[in-house]
């Protein structure tokens, strides 16, 4: 299995140690040294996660209800993120079973 370094998923992502570091002390990701492709599925869901503004504490309280309601072992790698226009400054952000979506959410 490949396997990525720490520098090599940031670069993939685009995003900072201090990201990364800041998922890693709110619970949302075990500290590693290197990660598997299913990491950077789970790791990716964050970023985007993020990008809609979500703060680690509420995307760690969905990913505990997830778990305890479908007995998922890791929901952020399991679904995807899919925002729906509302009334919200952001829409409704939806997590789809099954979907894998090769883009990063965007903003419209």
């Amino acid at each position: 299995m490949t396997r990525y370094s720490r520098l090599e998923v940031l670069r993939i992502l685009h995003i900072g140690p201090r990201q990364l570091l800041g998922w890693e002390r709110a619970g949302l990701i075990p500290f590693k040294e290197d990660y598997s492709f299913p990491d950077l599925t789970q790791l990716r869901t964050l970023k985007e996660l993020q990008h809609l503004r979500m703060r680690p504490g509420s995307i760690r309280n969905s990913v505990q209800a997830m778990q305890a309601v479908s007995g998922m072992s890791n929901p952020l790698q399991e679904f995807a993120v899919v925002r729906t226009g509302g009334l919200r400054p952001y829409g409704n952000i939806l997590l789809i079973k099954g979907v894998v979506n090769a883009y990063p959410a965007t903003r419209g």
